[in-house]
């Protein structure tokens, strides 16, 4: 009983552990790759630029596997040229072979010509070898007229045989010619054979590689998806989001030269990019544009229908659709995004004027909700920005 016991204990566990075996796999399969619940600032920030850079390599391999395309049709469009010339060649090769037969039809109905007036020769001849040489002679008018009537039936014996001949040995030349034409043939054929065949090799390398391509779009796509998700996470260790003006150090009204500093606010006029004046979106265009990473037409498509605000992290949505990096790394001369978590629904940017590790020096417009410029060293996790470059 000890024993049963025991084993029954055993076979408890065992199906426990199975149990929560399949549990783990059912929140693995739910949930995507990279995707796990209170993890801190940093831990985002990590996870983020691993699905950065996953979705940055899974663009390269389309470039990459958009260039083996090229090189695929390049080869199916020469190979089909080849195809071509091989089925003419084909033709041609029909074409002569239906003339040589018309050339051995013509020969052997020549012969049959031949055949019949070597019988009527024959006959001939027959006849007057029955015929004594008396007689010959008797019935010639003189002795010259029996030689020539011998002479000219030998001599049309030998034409008829003569000309059989010649017909006989050209219908031997036709029919060896034809022989050659249908050898050929057939070695041609096979060369078309083994072309289509390439071809449909090649052709199987490139589906394959189009079906490659079409995963790495919709990697691309779940990535996208995933970056967005993590981006909107609050982290565990971020501090109660806040949304106030001022400055964290240094002092504030430094517009940069920024043009539309003296327009009233708020203004509804939109500057040359599509955003509103004094916003923060108009001076991070303005700053991008003379500075880069952004340059100015590209801005002014991010500008079109979005002037008022950065709408959460759309910056860095259209940032990555056009291009251009997007990570937790500062960098001088970028463009940083506030999540709109933790700033308000309306989000936030400021041009990085300069980066030192996790320390950034910041200009912008309208922090303090009032249209006026304002500059700030902050922690770049802090606030959980996300960098644009190029």
């Amino acid at each position: 009983m000890r024993y049963k016991v025991q084993t029954n204990n055993n076979n408890k566990i065992t199906n426990l552990i199975t149990k929560l075996q399949v549990a783990l796999c059912l929140v693995l399969f739910l949930y995507p790759t990279g995707f796990t619940f209170a993890l801190t600032r940093s831990q985002i920030n990590d996870q983020t630029n691993q699905a950065q850079d996953q979705k940055n390599q899974a663009q390269q391999d389309q470039v990459t596997l958009g260039n083996e395309l090229d090189v695929f049709d390049g080869q199916i469009s020469q190979i089909q040229l080849q195809i071509g010339l091989t089925q003419a060649e084909i033709d041609k090769k029909n074409t002569e072979i239906v003339n040589i037969n018309n050339q051995i039809a013509q020969t052997e109905l020549d012969l049959l010509k031949q055949r019949n007036l070597m019988n009527e020769y024959l006959k001939t001849i027959y006849i007057e070898g029955q015929t004594s040489t008396i007689e010959m002679i008797a019935t010639s008018n003189s002795f010259s007229d029996f030689v020539n009537q011998s002479e000219y039936l030998s001599a049309m014996q030998q034409n008829v045989q003569d000309t059989a001949n010649k017909i006989l040995s050209l219908k031997m030349d036709l029919e060896e010619n034809k022989k050659d034409l249908i050898l050929n043939k057939a070695k041609t054929e096979q060369l078309k054979v083994e072309q289509v065949s390439k071809q449909q090799s090649i052709e199987a390398l490139r589906s394959a590689k189009a079906s490659t391509i079409s995963q790495k779009s919709a990697q691309v796509s779940t990535l996208n998806d995933q970056i967005r998700l993590l981006r909107g996470l609050k982290a565990d260790d971020d501090p109660v989001p806040v949304y106030s003006g001022g400055s964290s150090s240094g002092n504030s009204g430094n517009s940069n030269g920024y043009p539309w500093a003296g327009v009233g606010f708020p203004s509804y006029v939109s500057d040359n990019w599509g955003f509103y004046l004094r916003q923060c979106t108009s001076y991070a265009a303005w700053m991008s544009a003379s500075r880069g990473p952004v340059d100015g037409a590209t801005l002014r498509h991010w500008g079109t229908g979005h002037p008022g605000n950065a709408n959460g992290g759309q910056w860095a949505d259209r940032a990555i659709e056009d291009g251009f990096k997007v990570s937790s790394t500062p960098t001088a001369n970028s463009i940083m995004v506030f999540p709109a978590w933790r700033v308000g629904d309306v989000g936030h940017v400021a041009y990085v004027d300069s980066a030192n590790g996790d320390t950034v020096h910041i200009t912008e417009y309208n922090w303090d909700l009032l249209g006026n410029p304002n500059e700030r060293t902050i922690s770049a996790s802090y606030w959980a920005g996300m960098f644009i470059t190029k």
